[in-house]
């Protein structure tokens, strides 16, 4: 689901309201309403111009064959 921002009122005051999958979020401060629909928005671009895993270990190739270890 792309991230999405809009303003809402809750608890009586006007508040920011960030979401994406799954997760909503809101921030008083339209600053870090924007920073975090900008950094959310990023990996949603990430994601849907390359489809791959983010990954930051070693691939399952990686860990089943024994002679890319380093030693």
């Amino acid at each position: 689901m792309k991230p999405t921002i809009k303003q809402v009122e809750k608890d009586g005051e006007l508040v920011w309201q960030i979401e994406a999958v799954g997760l909503t979020k809101f921030h008083a401060q339209k600053w870090q309403a924007e920073w975090l629909y900008n950094y959310l928005t990023s990996l949603y671009n990430c994601d849907e111009t390359n489809p791959q895993h983010l990954s930051h270990g070693p691939s399952e190739h990686e860990l089943d064959d024994p002679s890319s270890r380093s030693n």
